[in-house]
């Protein structure tokens, strides 16, 4: 959220009281302006957090049921006392790359724009 509230800060606030202006109520603005004018900072915090949250392995292993795993804590039952085995971990490890790559593939556009936003003042 403080990523986020960053990236609004720097929305141009002329944009929003025109808006005010021509009758615009607060629910107009942020739908109509602010969330199409802060769609790269969305998605740079959207894979951020998904970064953030498909790296959680500790928590993940600690609060999760043997039903209810991720990939990440099922790949780490591969490792046995007898062994490895390398076919599961390795089609485990595929599957769990298509996600964080599909997502990548569609966001690509906006994380440069998204992650270099307001970085340089001219």
């Amino acid at each position: 959220m403080w990523v986020l509230k960053g990236f609004i800060d720097e929305l141009p606030k002329e944009i929003e009281e025109s808006a005010m202006i021509d009758g615009c109520s607060t629910l107009d603005i942020l739908v109509r302006i602010t969330l199409p004018l802060a769609k790269p900072a969305v998605a740079s915090v959207a894979a951020l957090c998904n970064l953030f949250s498909w790296n959680e392995f500790l928590f993940a292993s600690m609060i999760s049921g043997s039903e209810t795993q991720t990939l990440m804590v099922m790949m780490s039952q591969f490792w046995v006392s007898y062994g490895i085995d390398y076919g599961a971990v390795a089609a485990t490890m595929i599957l769990s790359m298509i996600p964080p790559v599909i997502v990548a593939l569609f966001l690509q556009r906006y994380f440069v724009r998204g992650l270099t936003y307001g970085a340089v003042k001219g």
